[in-house]
């Protein structure tokens, strides 16, 4: 279990001391009578609780579970509230001394607490069941709570998959005195930014506003969901006609209210694709190898013959290494050698002793002459300076910034940057920025054609940044 869960888990047992005297069960370190307060209070921190899950799951692209502890969130906090309202003076009754008709939503409402102990384990299809069943609840409330007025109230929006299986294809809005009769079931009007969407084909009753959603109405809204059209957060308004109180409706007088529906998206993703082509000015060290060789050296038994090689470094090089040695020897006794410098040049001396005579009562013969030849050899390096061009393509993920590096050489010029950025796991372009060489400067920036990002060259590196997400 994550942490968030045994938070959440942890959480939840300690707030059933105060709701498990109205389930029947038994805890023994409860102390307490359960009360309308300790009702509410439990309720609204398990939606603090839900809330943070649901914004977890939404960071952890889990789209769906996050509307739904979102939702469940808001329909508990929405229910807290209206009893923390209405109960205002009295919020330290006992639930046993309420009426049957209002204890009894009171009793679900824990039963419900219960229920979402483990709602972080639960399949979507179960939370949406759970939602349904804290809407029954939530209506059950609003309905026996001892108030003469009763106020629309919007608990929150499902976009598609939200109450799977139902509404696969709407949005839908879930709320309590939504139409009134006493006002001719006036269909409520949806506004985002202001202006009125289409709800020709809305269907709309006393607890829910059914919204179906064309690709047109559900991109204007924000909840396509797609990878190249992601769900965006966005904020409607509903406009509820109703009437409020007997008074209204003895005068015929319909009250309205706009009421605020948030829909929350995970911070969105983007990926980056950078083409650069160019040119560098590079300055390499090409190791070259040499070797030069006298001709074959003879000697006799026990005869010394010596000689010398000499070799002369190019210009503007450098001798790393430089050795003699004999090469190819044959019937030697022994040989010596070595390299002095001088300047640039370079001479190898040596010598070489043939076998010593081989003698049996003053006779003496020699077992074979020798020869052998002397090798002065080494490696020098030059340095070569020039232009190489370079291309290259990389791609990076990121939400804010994201570096990249250019070729690594010690002096470059750009002929061509082209930066693309696209929503993560779609190819379709966002925004893109091409920057002309002559425009190149360590440490400006340059914005998109769009303004989504902006691009930094600098310490040899690109950095592009999201700065507007809000313009994807």
């Amino acid at each position: 279990m994550s942490r968030r869960n045994i938070a959440s888990s942890g959480f939840i047992c300690r707030i059933l001391c105060s709701v498990g005297l109205l389930l029947g069960s038994v805890h023994l370190q409860c102390q307490q009578i359960a009360t309308v307060g300790s009702i509410t209070r439990s309720s609204e921190e398990v939606a603090s609780t839900l809330n943070s899950l649901g914004e977890a799951s939404l960071d952890n692209s889990q789209i769906i579970q996050g509307q739904q502890q979102l939702l469940l969130a808001n329909i508990l906090r929405t229910m807290s509230s209206r009893l923390a309202e209405v109960y205002a003076s009295s919020l330290n009754r006992s639930t046993d001394s309420l009426s049957e008709s209002e204890a009894r939503p009171l009793k679900s409402l824990a039963g419900l607490l219960n229920n979402l102990e483990d709602l972080n384990e639960q399949t979507e299809q179960k939370s949406a069941l759970l939602i349904l069943k804290s809407l029954d609840i939530a209506h059950d409330v609003f309905d026996h709570v001892p108030a003469s007025d009763k106020p629309p109230v919007v608990f929150g929006a499902a976009i598609p998959g939200v109450l799977t299986p139902q509404y696969q294809n709407s949005l839908v809005i879930l709320g309590y005195h939504l139409t009134d009769p006493k006002a001719n079931n006036r269909t409520p009007d949806l506004l985002l930014a202001g202006a009125a969407l289409p709800t020709s084909s809305m269907h709309a009753d006393f607890s829910k506003i059914v919204v179906p959603l064309s690709q047109e109405v559900a991109r204007t809204i924000g909840i396509v969901n797609t990878a190249c059209d992601p769900i965006r957060t966005s904020q409607l308004a509903l406009r509820v006609y109703y009437v409020s109180g007997s008074l209204s409706a003895l005068l015929g007088i319909v009250s309205e209210t706009t009421i605020n529906i948030g829909i929350k998206a995970p911070t969105p993703q983007f990926e980056f694709v950078v083409e650069e082509t160019g040119t560098a000015k590079v300055q390499t060290t090409q190791t070259i190898p040499f070797s030069n060789q006298s001709g074959y050296v003879s000697v006799g038994c026990e005869q010394t013959a010596t000689t010398s090689v000499a070799w002369q470094a190019p210009e503007n090089t450098q001798v790393s290494n430089v050795h003699a040695q004999w090469q190819d020897l044959n019937n030697i006794g022994s040989q010596t050698q070595s390299v002095i410098p001088s300047g640039h040049s370079y001479v190898a001396t040596g010598s070489i002793r043939g076998l010593g005579k081989q003698c049996v009562f003053n006779i003496c013969n020699c077992p074979g002459g020798g020869h052998g030849i002397l090798v002065l050899s080494g490696t020098y390096e030059v340095k070569d300076s020039g232009v190489r061009s370079f291309s290259s393509r990389q791609m990076v993920r990121g939400a804010e910034l994201a570096q990249l590096k250019v070729p690594q050489q010690d002096t470059w010029t750009l002929d061509r940057l082209v930066v693309r950025i696209t929503r993560r796991n779609c190819d379709s372009e966002l925004d893109r920025l091409e920057i002309a060489p002559s425009d190149v400067s360590p440490g400006k920036d340059f914005r998109s054609a769009k303004g989504i990002f902006q691009v930094r060259i600098a310490g040899g590196a690109i950095a592009v940044k999201v700065v507007n997400a809000n313009l994807q």
